[in-house]
């Protein structure tokens, strides 16, 4: 149970881990990216992008998804998104996005499933 005293319902999502998507009630849900295979599995939007994306420079600079502020030779998050992933766009493969966006169909698959339940019902 919640701490609100409602489910919280873990969504089974095909290769998108369970774990990572939740239903808390009625139209509610909690989609975390998916954490990284290998250690430290941690979960940043960063790492669906390729290596070589990654390793885009600007001005000198080297991307740094825990950049601490004023960090010298680094860019952080703020900068990737305007500085490299939106200009190159057109030339990006975006498929490491797709466990994600499964997990975001699911989700809507999931919730179609409930509205054809009624109202009273569900709660």
């Amino acid at each position: 149970m919640g701490r609100s005293g409602t489910n919280t319902t873990a969504i089974e999502l095909g290769q998108f881990d369970a774990g990572c998507a939740y239903h808390l009630g009625l139209n509610l849900y909690l989609i975390k990216p998916p954490e990284q295979v290998t250690a430290p599995h941690t979960s940043c939007m960063e790492t669906f992008f390729d290596a070589a994306v990654l390793a885009t420079e600007l001005d000198g600079k080297t991307f740094d998804p825990d950049k601490e502020h004023d960090a010298p030779g680094k860019y952080g998050k703020a900068v990737f998104a305007p500085g490299v992933a939106e200009p190159n766009a057109d030339k990006i493969d975006f498929s490491g996005f797709a466990p994600l966006l499964d997990g975001i169909v699911a989700v809507i698959d999931h919730h179609t499933g409930l509205k054809a339940v009624p109202l009273t019902a569900a709660v």
